[in-house]
């Protein structure tokens, strides 16, 4: 994901879940930002918007609680 240039990444919760840890990590794209700009031309070179508040992705990392080895990473479903 660094690719993306993805910032205000902060961990949002931590449960166990049977055998695995399900971590939730929220962050921004730069995209994400409210732009007085073309939207098209910011998503095609990836420009930060400073402007309002930026929209949060959210992943869930499923994490072997045993062993730390990461099992998958998943978006978060809004009703979870």
């Amino acid at each position: 994901m660094a690719a993306e240039k993805v910032t205000n990444i902060g961990l949002e919760e931590v449960k166990l879940d049977e055998d695995d840890w399900l971590v939730t990590v929220g962050f921004s794209r730069p995209w994400d930002y409210p732009s007085q700009e073309d939207p098209a031309r910011a998503v095609l070179f990836m420009l930060p918007r400073a402007e309002g508040t930026p929209a949060r992705e959210y992943k869930v990392v499923r994490v072997d609680a045993a062993t730390g080895e990461v099992r998958g990473m998943a978006l978060r479903q809004e009703n979870a």
